[in-house]
């Protein structure tokens, strides 16, 4: 591989692991359950949208999670012999 080819993957992975980092912050959820829990907040139909988008976004996250397992594992049964390059 070559070091750019190195660099560009590195910035990859760095960047998803800051989205993850971010997506980890408890803020925005907590925010959320205060807002939901206002007497009055929402219509029926609006609690059908949100739900709709909380089930996609629930789904989302289980297939990053597989696929960066899936990854990881793909990852190791490359040998150096075997690798691209060596």
């Amino acid at each position: 591989m070559e070091k750019h080819e190195l660099a560009k993957i590195e910035g990859h992975i760095e960047s998803i692991r800051s989205a993850h980092a971010a997506l980890a912050d408890s803020s925005d959820a907590d925010e959320l359950f205060r807002i939901i829990h206002q007497p009055g907040w929402t219509t029926p139909a609006e609690v059908a949208f949100l739900t709709t988008a909380l089930e996609s976004m629930q789904a989302q996250t289980r297939q990053l999670t597989t696929m960066r397992q899936s990854l990881l594992i793909a990852a190791k049964l490359v040998s150096a012999g075997r690798a691209a390059g060596a």
